[in-house]
């Protein structure tokens, strides 16, 4: 039995959570996703090493869980991370809880922030002020560019975290572009929040929101090989 919480109990028992069954082809990060962590069992080689060479160190993984929501306030809309993940640091003393979001050629959603509230609504304007809130971010012109993808997912991360009483949150980009397509929308990310996310792959410490660490992350792979 494996730790990812799928029926069956395989790659394929991923694709049950998806919001489209579009989203289920070979080559596209749910697909790639599904079947790198599944194959390992745990964390995948590029993404342990980066982890390694972080200041978390090598964690143990507890337990996965693919295509997981987060409510948020302002809608019935959640934040449905691609794959959520409970570990532990080496020591067993502390949790940590992650957000892994699948990427290929794909974007980081449909939107920049100033292009979600275009058209401003009270729920969009409490969801926001929550969002930004978590992540300790001001709401001015300079997180118009950013994406709201990411600005979601990671506070969905800390708000799992402080849920879990996991005083480590960790939001993972792991990317299938061999392009490393759309990579610079994640450094600008990571900039807003005080950080640099350096050329290689890196996860990097984005310093303490709420009592607790925030890590920001992009780990590039091989898209894997699926009998057909």
């Amino acid at each position: 039995m494996s730790r990812f919480f799928v029926t069956p109990d395989d790659p394929e028992g991923w694709k049950e959570g998806l919001a489209s069954p579009t989203h289920w082809r070979a080559g596209y990060s749910a697909h790639s996703l599904a079947y790198t962590w599944h194959r390992a069992d745990g964390f995948p080689p590029r993404v342990e090493d980066a982890l390694a060479k972080s200041d978390l160190g090598r964690l143990e993984l507890v337990a996965g869980i693919p295509e997981y929501k987060v409510a948020l306030p302002g809608g019935n809309t959640a934040s449905q991370t691609d794959l959520f993940v409970l570990a532990r640091t080496s020591d067993g003393r502390r949790k940590v809880a992650i957000a892994v979001e699948g990427k290929a050629e794909e974007e980081f959603g449909d939107s920049t922030v100033v292009e979600w509230r275009i058209e401003p609504s009270d729920g969009k304007k409490l969801r926001l002020s929550h969002l930004l809130r978590v992540l300790g971010l001001s709401d001015d012109d300079s997180i118009g560019p950013l994406r709201y993808q990411l600005i979601h997912r990671t506070a969905s991360a800390l708000m799992e975290a402080g849920r879990l009483h996991a005083p480590v949150a960790v939001m993972l980009v792991h990317s299938f572009s061999p392009t490393r397509r759309w990579r610079g929308d994640l450094a600008d990310f990571v900039s807003a929040l005080a950080s640099d996310l350096p050329e290689e792959d890196a996860i990097v410490y984005c310093g303490d929101r709420h009592g607790r660490q925030l890590y920001v992350g992009w780990v590039g792979d091989e898209r894997p090989e699926v009998d057909s």
